[in-house]
């Protein structure tokens, strides 16, 4: 009876660290994904799209910023939208002063097709938080939604702002 238990202990033991590692996460499938398939690992084409908005803004180029963003987008096929996003954009450079530079902070994903994008632009005066969210559609990446704010704070995790 000894070497029996003696034995189920040596196996068990040995077993463990088999046990113990964490097991890998199973692969996913691409079936049935079609179109989708290639761009589940990663959102390289909307994040260079987002960067050249940026850009674009920081060297006074607006409407190309836009143009830039919207492309793929049903938003950017509603040109009276466009250029009243363009105009209010425009409005904030004039508030908030000339954006000098930017910073992505944040990049928050809803499943694989949906991503949303915090940046702040830094201008001489004041900082903003812009929200791009962007959708993998029929189309390929396209902006869904936008925002921008001077509300930043709860951006502090832990801390409570008064």
């Amino acid at each position: 009876m000894f070497p029996r238990i003696l034995l189920l202990l040596i196996l068990g033991l040995g077993a463990s660290p088999a046990q113990d590692a964490a097991p890998s996460a199973p692969a996913r499938s691409a079936t049935g994904l079609g179109r989708f398939e290639k761009t589940l690992g990663g959102e390289r084409e909307i994040r260079d799209r987002v960067e050249t908005f940026f850009k674009n803004i920081e060297n006074g180029n607006t409407k190309d910023a836009f143009t830039a963003l919207m492309k793929g987008s049903p938003l950017g096929e509603n040109t009276e939208s466009v250029d009243k996003l363009v105009a209010e954009t425009q409005d904030i450079v004039k508030t908030y002063g000339a954006i000098r530079d930017h910073e992505l902070i944040r990049i928050s994903r809803l499943g694989s097709r949906i991503i949303r994008f915090t940046y702040f632009s830094y201008s001489d005066n004041y900082p903003l938080k812009w929200e791009i969210y962007c959708f993998l559609g029929k189309s390929g990446w396209q902006t869904l939604d936008f925002s921008v704010n001077n509300k930043f704070t709860e951006l502090f995790e832990g801390e409570k702002t008064k």
